[in-house]
């Protein structure tokens, strides 16, 4: 299949290489003349990186997350919302994701920013992908996971999340032991109604419900997973047998969540175990 002249075939290790190479490197290049667009206009007091580069395990293939603080006589030209979710961009926006690069595509969803700020993804020729929060400056804090640009009047930071009190981790235990089990009944029937694109997102799902579980009983801070947790299973046998080994490792978690004083379905076997002999290849 060919588009625009150009061939569609598998890419090869060395290709995908030097492709993230020049990616990583037009993205930089945009970055860079991004703050000092920003940071030379009177409009924009502050901006700082989120997503990747806020978290710093960026590559060359991530793109760019950021938010930009508006001083007050500008807010409403570059916050509105001529729409909620749509192709296009205001006036006024558009003239200032223009400065940096060639626009290829802009498209909004507003639903990604909270109240009083506009959400603008912007794919610049050559494929740089910019994600555009503006924010106002009366209203504006910078998240914790975040690399600062600059900032011109001291943006206060979002304070850490309190840790969780013994009494809300063992609600959280109970609640999540509870969705697991819940859990493996829909994503046994999407299996078997052959829905395999819903099965792994659903068995995604009990991976990270486990993983969760695990953290809450080794007390430990939330933590960020950037790929899905679950195996990617093309076989019917290795299908079943990802449902079961999840199943199996929640199961042996259940003595741990009980002596912390939370709570796990006594008959989940009796619920869940019908749906999983109904898995080919059936157990031996």
């Amino acid at each position: 299949m060919t588009h625009a002249g150009i061939g569609w075939c598998a890419v090869a290790p060395n290709m995908a290489e030097d492709w993230t190479a020049r990616h990583g490197a037009e993205r930089d290049r945009l970055l860079v003349a991004a703050v000092e667009m920003l940071s030379t206009d009177e409009r924009f007091v502050a901006a700082w990186l989120t997503g990747s580069f806020g978290r710093g395990n960026d590559d060359g293939l991530s793109d760019v997350d950021i938010t930009v603080v508006v001083a007050a006589p500008y807010v409403e030209g570059l916050s509105r919302r001529d729409h909620q979710v749509g192709a296009g961009t205001t006036p006024e926006r558009l003239a200032v994701f223009s400065l940096i690069g060639e626009l290829a595509i802009v498209h909004e969803n507003h639903n990604n920013a909270l109240l009083g700020r506009s959400f603008s993804c912007c794919v610049y020729a050559g494929g740089v992908m910019f994600d555009w929060v503006f924010a106002d400056a009366a209203t504006a804090i910078r998240p914790v996971e975040s690399r600062l640009l600059f900032d011109d009047v001291g943006i206060p930071v979002q304070q850490p999340v309190p840790p969780l009190t013994d009494a809300e981790r063992l609600h959280r235990l109970s609640e999540q032991a509870a969705s697991f089990w819940m859990m493996v009944v829909p994503t046994t029937k999407v299996l078997l109604r052959g829905k395999l694109v819903v099965f792994h997102q659903l068995l995604d799902m009990l991976y990270q419900i486990a993983d969760e579980v695990e953290r809450l009983l080794a007390t430990e801070p939330p933590r960020y997973v950037r790929w899905s947790r679950a195996p990617f299973a093309t076989t019917a046998s290795e299908q079943r047998d990802a449902v079961v080994a999840i199943c199996q490792r929640m199961d042996a978690l259940a003595p741990a969540i009980v002596a912390a004083g939370a709570t796990v379905p006594d008959a989940r076997w009796e619920a869940v175990g019908p749906w999983l002999e109904a898995l080919p290849p059936c157990p031996r």
